[in-house]
């Protein structure tokens, strides 16, 4: 066996496995780096747990406003509710009164 034969041998060993190569490389490439590659998939998965603590903060707020709204509904008026909601809404208050909110 002569070294142009080995060569020969070895150069198309190389020649049948070197577009198998390229294509496993460019399949792993977009795997991780497409558009539906792992890098966009953890992003879009923080994404997500950013809405839902947003969505779970609204839901708190949402669970607030519905309770005032209950204290305010003419089934049953909460007194402490009414007179509050008239002082910030008229602008009421008691000479000797000081006021602080929470806003």
């Amino acid at each position: 066996m002569n070294l142009s034969s080995k060569f020969s041998d070895n150069a198309s060993l190389v020649l049948k496995v070197f577009p198998f190569a390229l294509v496993f490389v460019y399949l792993l490439y977009h795997a991780f780096s497409g558009r539906n590659g792992m890098f966009s998939y953890v992003e879009i998965r923080k994404q997500l747990v950013r809405q839902s603590r947003k969505l779970n903060s609204i839901k708190v707020e949402l669970d607030e406003r519905k309770r005032d709204v209950n204290l305010l509904s003419n089934d049953s008026i909460d007194l402490d509710m009414l007179e509050e909601r008239c002082r910030i809404v008229l602008n009421y208050s008691y000479p000797n009164e000081t006021i602080s909110t929470r806003d």
